[in-house]
């Protein structure tokens, strides 16, 4: 019975030796982080709002830049308006609503892009929507003609 016995022993230490590897003995295999999606996204996003921004200041840059124009505009015209001499108040092209300084449109500058356009009116430039004085706004710059608007009226004058 010893031999029996002594020969079962060595086959269990032949089989712990060459023992295989099963299924419960293997690790699991790591899942793969997910940051570099989200962060990935996040970057896009990020630079869509960034791409977003910057065009909505550059729009409000020049909305702001052609108010000031503008503004300037109107500052000098009616500081020129009231530097004219006596001679120059003559109504050579007409005058609006009857007020003493004329409307003289000396140069008209058309273009098919609207912000192309522009005229010269009583020596200083002007373009579409710019204030010419208080209560006086040109509305549009035809290829002949400048159409301004007096409070709701509309009166055209040539060169």
């Amino acid at each position: 019975m010893s031999t029996i016995l002594d020969a079962l022993r060595k086959s269990e230490q032949e089989r712990k030796l060459n023992k295989l590897p099963t299924l419960n003995d293997m690790a699991a295999p790591k899942e793969p982080s997910r940051w570099p999606v989200y962060l990935g996204l996040a970057l896009v996003v990020l630079a869509i709002s960034l791409v977003a921004l910057a065009y909505v200041i550059w729009n409000a840059k020049g909305d702001s830049a052609q108010a000031v124009k503008g503004q300037i505009n109107t500052e000098i015209a009616e500081s020129s308006d009231a530097s004219l001499s006596p001679a120059q108040e003559e109504p050579i092209n007409g005058t609006i609503d009857g007020e003493q300084n004329p409307v003289l449109v000396n140069v008209v500058s058309y273009s098919d892009d609207p912000s192309l356009r522009f005229a010269m009116v009583n020596g200083k430039m002007v373009r579409e929507g710019e204030f010419l004085r208080p209560g006086l706004k040109v509305e549009s710059i035809q290829a002949d003609a400048v159409i301004f608007n007096q409070r709701g009226r509309k009166i055209t004058r040539s060169p």
